[in-house]
């Protein structure tokens, strides 16, 4: 794993609710500029997710061919947990607020937060997520990014390094 680790070190940890709007909004033929830099993020090992995230994707996204197609191609993207994930993952759930919610668990739903905020950790890179901090539900992405100092970027921002290909310069 630790291979893994220098190998992605400074990536972006890619979020589900960051696909969505990749495969039904931002189409490779009407924005080709946007997929042309993911595609140099994925070639330069800056551009990752997890596993949790990867069954999220599977649930969420199956109904689009093409994205079916683009997960199985990029599976290796989609990151194991490492002995240093699972550390900065117990760090994460010890704090009650960032935990999953008894009916999600009941549900049997996946909660891959702390998974991405955990990898980015891990990773020295950012975490990337459309979820907007709130103290109505402190378990989001941003909330927890912001307890442990983790780097994290929102959709708008992350499209606006892909537009200008800000990545390069890093």
């Amino acid at each position: 794993m630790e291979e893994e680790e220098d190998k992605f070190n400074g990536a972006y940890v890619i979020d589900t609710n960051i696909f969505r709007p990749l495969f039904n909004v931002i189409y490779e033929d009407v924005f080709p500029e946007i997929w042309e830099s993911v595609d140099e993020l994925i070639e330069l090992n800056k551009f990752c997710s997890v596993a949790e995230v990867r069954k999220e994707y599977d649930n969420q996204l199956s109904h689009r061919p093409e994205s079916v197609l683009w997960a199985k191609d990029h599976s290796h993207l989609f990151l194991l947990p490492s002995a240093e994930d699972v550390i900065m993952l117990r760090k994460i759930y010890e704090i009650p607020e960032f935990r999953m919610k008894p009916k999600d668990i009941k549900n049997k739903k996946s909660h891959a937060d702390g998974f991405v905020v955990a990898k980015a950790h891990v990773l020295n890179g950012w975490a990337i997520t459309d979820e907007s901090p709130t103290s109505h539900d402190p378990a989001k992405i941003p909330n927890i990014c912001r307890h442990f100092n983790v780097n994290c970027m929102c959709l708008h921002d992350f499209l606006r390094i892909l537009k200008n290909k800000e990545y390069l310069n890093e």
